[in-house]
């Protein structure tokens, strides 16, 4: 049984689905991660610098997962792909609430997180977006990416208000239980790997769109545009995970609270989802290398604004122009889909997706220089000047001749 509704375009709902899978895969492990820390320093003893180890652990195992699962993108059902992801995902969370010791914590992130994430992430859901959409592509990858940032908003708030009630352990059986429950079944219900005949004429043009044979991984990367926008991603994403995973004690060492931390991780979250729809509504009229420039410049300045001023406006008006610069994913995917075509965009996307978990590293750096010395200031100030390579990046990109085999100039759908 799958879900239909009628003369409503489907592609529509499986946007939407993507947004809540990506919810669930990232919701606490990765973006409420802060919150727990305070938790699992006093029970395992274990200093924060080594607890946020598991965040590059993380993007690391995830990177050498990403070409894998790009490649399999391209032989089986994304749906069959999904839902083993979110069974792992489901016994990633159960298992870290029966944890007994630090390295376990590790353990998790580094070996059941990534499989989870990799296949339930961005990649797997840009690809089903990019096989309904052509028409409105940069609007429906925007919304499809909102999964993190809508968790961010929603769950800071809720997850230190479980912490208080039902413990850290609790927080995370609860949400096990939800990915069981809620989320695969509704995962299961929607997913379609493609238009059927009579939907492709609303948002995938007058045409179909024809898919031929996956360029190889060595061709793809051969191609000065992937390490551009690749640096352009990277460039934001150093100074956004840095202060992420720091997050809850960078802001208790200038004298703010643990609810402000989690009320300008909010405001962050907020602000990129805004970052993410009005990336996506720009590429669409204005294409992508404007902002490949404006982004990167946007997080450095607010990155710096944030080594000098710690008060709670400065902080919470600065962490939300960062998290407008999480537009970059909405970015990234649009590039990739106007530089390489249909076949190849899963496992193009896939390996820069790889590349770009590198910057994860920028968690654990920053945690580390703090400890070595007493202050935040100078490794934010090092992540800001990031800001300013990614912008140089952006201006020397430049969009590929098209060679898409389908009709730009189709008419518009019927509302």
């Amino acid at each position: 049984m799958k879900l239909s509704f009628g003369r409503w375009y489907h592609g529509w709902n499986i946007v939407l689905l993507c947004m809540i899978v990506q919810m669930a895969g990232l919701a606490i492990s990765i973006n409420c991660m802060t919150f727990f820390l305070d938790d699992w320093t006093r029970e395992f003893h274990m200093p924060t610098s080594e607890l946020v180890i598991a965040v590059p652990l993380f993007a690391t195992v995830t990177c050498i997962f990403q070409p894998m699962v790009g490649a399999m993108l391209t032989k089986y059902a994304v749906r069959n792909l999904l839902a083993f992801a979110l069974i792992v995902l489901f016994i990633a969370h159960t298992a870290m609430g029966f944890v007994t010791a630090g390295w376990q914590i590790l353990a998790i992130y580094a070996l059941l997180l990534p499989l989870a994430v990799g296949f339930s992430g961005a990649t797997p859901s840009q690809t089903l977006v990019a096989r309904w959409f052509v028409r409105r592509r940069g609007l429906a990858f925007s919304i499809s990416a909102l999964g993190l940032v809508f968790a961010g908003v929603l769950f800071p708030p809720l997850v230190v208000m479980l912490n208080a009630y039902i413990g850290w352990r609790g927080t995370w059986w609860v949400f096990a239980a939800v990915i069981l429950l809620v989320v695969l079944p509704a995962m299961w219900l929607v997913v379609r790997e493609k238009p059927a005949p009579h939907e492709e004429h609303l948002y995938m043009g007058a045409e179909p769109v024809q898919t031929g044979t996956p360029m190889p991984m060595l061709a793809i990367m051969r191609q000065r545009n992937f390490w551009l926008v690749l640096g352009v991603h990277t460039a934001i994403m150093v100074p956004n995970s840095g202060l992420l995973s720091n997050l809850a004690p960078f802001a208790t060492s200038g004298g703010l609270t643990m609810a402000q931390a989690a009320t300008i991780l909010s405001l962050f979250n907020l602000a990129a989802a805004g970052g993410k729809i009005l990336a996506g509504m720009f590429t669409d009229r204005f294409g992508t290398r404007p902002l490949l420039i404006g982004l990167p410049l946007a997080a450095g300045v607010s990155t710096a604004y944030i080594a000098v001023d710690h008060s709670f406006t400065a902080m919470a008006l600065s962490f939300a122009l960062l998290g407008a610069s999480q537009g970059v994913w909405v970015v990234m995917a649009a590039c990739v889909a106007e530089q390489y075509d249909p076949a190849t965009f899963p496992r193009a996307f896939g390996l820069m997706a790889s590349f770009t978990s590198f910057s994860s590293i920028s968690g654990p750096v920053l945690a580390y220089a703090q400890e070595s010395s007493g202050s935040y200031t100078i490794g934010v100030f090092v992540l800001a000047a990031c800001g300013a390579l990614g912008a140089l990046c952006g201006v020397l990109y430049r969009k590929a001749p098209s060679n898409r085999p389908f009709r730009r100039n189709a008419p518009a759908p019927a509302a």
